[in-house]
């Protein structure tokens, strides 16, 4: 990337030292225009048209330096000045005498002002120069005078004047390349510089916390939006306001005061609990982290738990009332951790058993129940059942007292359970009503079975009865129809008394079944 960023910054700095180049030349040309009428006074109308051209060519290479096809290729474009400014300088040499002209000096200025203006490599410079001796050599053939001395002295004047450019060059690039370096170092440091201001600034706003930053001297210096949501002072107002005196109650100053000088002094506070008061009036509770900034000042992030805190004491109320029932009832709650091991026992019902609220905390329930329950083998299964994810109850016993056990899981996020909560109750006075109702219940059916066998002998009886009367009734006439001697008689007389005797039996005197209530 920095790569291309020093391409990118050489290409323009190539198009700009071209277009100097070429602006300078021309200004150089008109400047010594005058010059062509001192020395030359003869050639002045010759010389001022070459001029002209060189003016000309110089406009137009900076026009083409100016164009889109210029910024693509401006150093191969880049060329262009010196190697006009060359061909124009030998031009008006050798219209005004040769190798002994002084315009041949300006040969040199033109290598001189590859190497000042031209930011590019050593490669591109070679490259002008070349081109620049190049040129003073193609004109010294064309006018047939290679073999002149002052051509050999100019050439290596020439030459000389081309490595020293090039060298320039090379040393201009390598101060250009360090120069870009430092300067693309600093803008990465400020683009990081502000891009951490704009994240800090975006966190700041978007932050679900009051932030304030405060000053040396306590002032308010940023007052986030969730502060003005909050808080409800608008920034304009706040900002320059003394924190303590603005935010903070009275009763507060002391608490608040003391964490914001303990930050001062480097140490970072957290979890201070303070009360800020609203634009309104009203106090909310913040829990605050307080830290030192480089500038010496501080920075206050605080979260409203105000609602939280109420919710709090609003449990903690709850939880004092139930436990004052559970202290209260006549049962006993318990719970045991998954491994068995008893963590909670309240309730009025351990009295009954001897114990204390909290007296089997830490005890494995096995422990428990061998010590308390006739049945501890019985009742440690209905335990290993609960722990396995089962709810349970039965009934137990604990010397002459009955209670009902019920056996609840307990579970965690992920549906695993964590322990067991349980509730004994004391059901001995009920299970003894019970049984005493189950007695009187079996009582009145044995009743209920003696009167309705009553009735049944009652309706035989009466059945008999009337069976007996038929018997009585027909002895009766067929005695009255025999004689008094007649050898019956007797045996009629017998099967009457019989009859007489059988009736009495089923009189409702000696039939309690069938006597009125």
């Amino acid at each position: 990337m920095f790569r291309a960023a020093f391409e990118n910054d050489s290409r323009k700095s190539c198009v700009r030292g071209g277009s100097a180049y070429c602006l300078i030349a021309g200004l150089v040309i008109l400047a010594t225009t005058p010059l062509d009428r001192v020395r030359f006074p003869e050639l002045a109308g010759p010389l001022l048209v070459i001029r002209l051209a060189g003016i000309t060519a110089m406009a137009a290479i900076l026009a083409l330096l100016r164009s889109d096809h210029g910024r693509r290729h401006p150093r191969a474009v880049g060329v262009l000045p010196p190697s006009a400014t060359g061909a124009l300088i030998q031009a008006l040499a050798f219209a005004t005498g040769g190798h002994t002209s002084p315009v041949n000096i300006d040969t040199n200025f033109a290598i001189i002002g590859v190497a000042l203006m031209m930011p590019w490599t050593m490669a591109w410079s070679a490259l002008s120069c070349l081109v620049l001796v190049g040129e003073y050599v193609a004109a010294t053939a064309t006018a047939g005078t290679l073999r002149d001395p002052r051509f050999t002295d100019n050439l290596l004047v020439l030459t000389a004047a081309s490595g020293l450019a090039i060298v320039t060059t090379g040393v201009r690039e390598r101060w250009r390349r360090r120069e870009f370096a430092h300067r693309w170092t600093l803008a990465g440091a400020h683009r990081d510089a502000r891009a951490s201001a704009e994240r800090y600034r975006s966190l700041v706003e978007i932050a679900g916390s009051v932030i304030v930053v405060l000053a040396r001297d306590g002032r308010i210096v940023e007052f986030n939006r969730e502060a003005v949501r909050v808080l409800g002072w608008p920034p304009e107002e706040a900002v320059g306001q003394d924190y303590l005196r603005l935010c903070v109650p009275a009763s507060c100053h002391g608490a608040v005061g003391a964490g914001i000088v303990r930050a001062r002094g480097g140490e970072a506070v957290h979890g201070l609990e303070a009360r800020m008061r609203t634009r309104g009036g009203d106090e909310r509770v913040f829990v605050c982290n307080v830290s030192r900034l480089a500038d010496g000042g501080v920075i206050l992030c605080g979260e409203d738990i105000t609602e939280r805190t109420r919710v709090e004491e609003a449990l903690r109320a709850s939880e004092a009332r139930l436990r004052t029932v559970i202290t209260g009832a006549p049962v006993v709650l318990f719970t045991c951790d998954q491994a068995g091991i008893c963590t909670l026992s309240e309730g009025r019902g351990l009295a009954r058993l001897g114990l204390r609220p909290g007296q089997v905390l830490g005890l494995h329930f096995s422990e428990v129940l061998a010590g308390f329950v006739s049945d501890p083998e019985r009742s440690a299964g209905y335990f290993q059942r609960a722990l396995a994810g089962e709810r349970v109850t039965w009934l137990g016993a604990s010397g002459e007292m009955i209670f009902e056990c019920r056996l609840t899981p307990m579970r965690d996020r992920e549906d695993n359970v964590s322990g067991v909560i349980g509730v004994a109750i004391d059901v001995t006075e009920r299970e003894r009503s019970e049984n005493a109702l189950l007695v009187l219940e079996r009582k009145l059916l044995e009743a209920k079975r003696l009167e309705s066998l009553g009735v049944l002998a009652g309706g035989v009886a009466h059945d008999f009865n009337n069976l007996l009367v038929n018997v009585l009734g027909n002895a009766s006439l067929a005695a009255s129809e025999l004689a008094e001697d007649s050898p019956a008689r007797p045996s009629l007389r017998r099967i009457e008394a019989a009859a007489r005797r059988g009736s009495e039996l089923t009189r409702p005197e000696r039939n309690p079944s069938r006597c009125s209530p």
